[in-house]
């Protein structure tokens, strides 16, 4: 940059001290995009683990519920019992609601597959769920003919063997609710040992992206300063001689100076 014109060298800097901007610029940026989509695919394995839970928590509802039509059956609270079915099916809703959610959510083969899975079981559950209601609403149905039964009176054979169906069936239901609740739970850690991971990895890019940002405030200040010092120099140079010389042709008139008295 010796024998550039002064104008081309101020020019150069200031090209230069854009650049310089525009690095520390795109460094910030980047690091707050990396920063802002980690927290995003945080959030939405957060979001993800916590639906997984919510349908393990609508298995456990749905199993109150049926066994609430047993127990007050048993009781012969039918009252109580005729309340459990609608409630039964609200949660049922619900759940492929919640499912049907979070198969969205989801882009990771392993987890859709996962959820495939309790998907799969939770039909065959489904199936016996309906047919143990079916079978506990026709007992409701037959409930004089089975307050008689129970009393000693000539109550039909069928309603008494329709109750001993629905106390088998119950072991099944039972034991297709808890093989969802565990495919279920097995998906729910699968999520949430990826959001641990990923929080790790999150932190330590988030980490570095902090100290390159300084690392780039840090050069583009020190470039900032030797650059600055420079085009002072390269400025303050010419006007000393001119006021140098001026102060010559002041003192002593003469208007002719040689090439050494010019580049002082």
């Amino acid at each position: 940059m010796k024998n550039m014109k002064i104008k081309t060298k101020l020019l150069t800097g200031f090209i230069i001290m854009v650049v310089l901007t525009a690095a520390v610029g795109c460094v910030g940026v980047y690091s707050l995009t990396t920063s802002s989509t980690n927290t995003q695919l945080l959030n939405n394995r957060a979001t993800m683990a916590i639906m997984s839970a919510r349908l393990s928590r609508n298995i456990h509802q749905q199993r109150a519920a049926y066994l609430g039509i047993v127990a007050f059956d048993e009781i012969g609270d039918y009252d109580t019992a005729d309340s459990y079915p609608e409630s039964l099916k609200s949660l049922a809703v619900d759940f492929e609601a919640m499912a049907d959610d979070l198969d969205e959510m989801l882009t990771l083969a392993e987890t859709r597959q996962m959820l495939e899975k309790v998907m799969t079981e939770y039909a065959a559950y489904a199936t016996l769920r309906d047919n143990l209601v079916s079978d506990m609403e026709g007992i409701v149905a037959s409930r004089d003919s089975i307050s008689a039964a129970a009393a000693g009176g000539s109550g039909t054979s069928a309603a008494e063997s329709l109750r001993q169906k629905v106390r088998g069936d119950l072991l099944e239901v039972a034991a297709a609710a808890g093989t969802v609740v565990q495919d279920n739970a097995t998906m729910t850690d699968y999520i949430d040992a990826l959001t641990n991971t990923q929080a790790e990895g999150a932190a330590g890019i988030s980490e570095r992206a902090t100290w390159i940002s300084i690392g780039a405030v840090i050069a583009a200040a020190v470039i900032a300063i030797i650059l600055g010092l420079y085009l002072a120099g390269i400025i303050s140079k010419p006007v000393n001689i001119m006021m140098g010389l001026l102060k010559q042709v002041g003192e002593t008139g003469k208007l002719s100076f040689t090439e050494d008295e010019r580049s002082k």
